[in-house]
Order: C-alpha cells, then structure tokens, then sequence
C-alpha cells in the first residue's frame, strides 16, 4: 500500500472511530479536532514532518494544541511505537521530540499529547481494539531514560527502526480497551 494510501486509512479510522472514544473518556475535555496529515498545504505539511503534530484539539474557549497520533491494524499489542532510526538516515520522531524537549528555551514545536490506536483486522476495519494516550514529554523522557530495557522492533518493508513502550510502563497514560464479551 502506497503511504499517502496508509494516511488516508490513518486519517478515516482516527475520525470515524478513536477520536469518538477520546471524546467519550473526556480525555481531553471539550473541543474538536482539525486533521493535518491528510492536507497537503505547506504549513500543515511542516507540522506533521517537522514536529510531529497530526491533528489539532482545538477547544474555543481555551485554545488549541498538536497532537501525535499512529494508528494499528490487527495485533492490538498496547505499545507506543516510536521511529528511533531510519534506513536513509533521515531524523526520526525520536531524535526531533528529543531535541524539543531538552532544549525548550528554543521554542521548536512538539505535539502535547501521543495518541496511538490499535484497530481490529485489517484496513478499513473500524472495531477499536484499544486506544492510550500520554503526554509526549513523558513518552520521550521514559524512553530516552529506559532505552536499554526496551524492545527495538524494525519494519521489514523499510528497514525503519522502532522503540517499543509498553503503555502500562508509563505513569499518567489513559487507556481504553474494547470489553471482552
């Protein structure tokens, strides 16, 4: 499947499904959300590659912040998945997360908030297995400061590696999981 393919999946199954479930929880509190990685104007384009941000909460009364979001199909394995390196070299969430948060007083811009969704079956399937989120600070701090104690999985199709957090290794994260009949 082509990447702007596994975008548009991506973009459907967090509007039709996850975001209904952040909402239902109060996750968040009030608002709405506003997609960037399914547009293609410029500035929402640097968001989503420069520093990470999907999609915007966007509360009127109170303002508006960037959040990351990855979604699954099939094994709903309860991890946050973080690009740690690339086949091309390229810098990966990882290290531009990392770099933000260690260096605030240079104002890059991260997203608040790391949503990842784990949906039964195969694309375009829209049962939602599981759904956690954490605030991006905690994800980066936890798995910079525990990276030997963590799985380093690398994807087949592109050699890109993955650090793999356990989401009930991370204080402060919420999650949901579909009940069991």
């Amino acid at each position: 499947m082509s990447f702007a393919h596994n975008m548009s999946c991506s973009s459907q199954a967090f509007r039709c499904v996850v975001w209904p479930i952040i909402q239902h929880e109060q996750w968040l509190g009030p608002g709405d959300f506003e997609l960037v990685e399914d547009q293609s104007d410029y500035l929402r384009r640097s968001f989503d590659i420069l520093a990470g941000i999907d999609l915007w909460h966007i509360d009127t009364a109170r303002g508006m912040r960037g959040i990351a979001s990855r979604i699954q199909w099939g094994c709903n394995f309860q991890t946050f998945t973080i690009r740690y390196s690339t086949a091309s070299g390229a810098r990966t969430e990882f290290q531009k997360r990392l770099e933000a948060i260690e260096n605030p007083d240079e104002g890059w811009a991260f997203p608040i908030f790391t949503v990842q969704a784990y949906i039964s079956g195969g694309r375009g399937s829209s049962e939602v297995a599981s759904v956690a989120i954490v605030p991006t600070r905690q994800l980066i701090e936890y798995a910079r400061d525990n990276i030997m104690n963590l799985t380093i999985q690398s994807n087949s199709e592109d050699g890109n590696q993955f650090l793999v957090v356990p989401w009930t290794r991370l204080p402060g994260v919420q999650i949901w999981e579909r009940p069991r009949n």
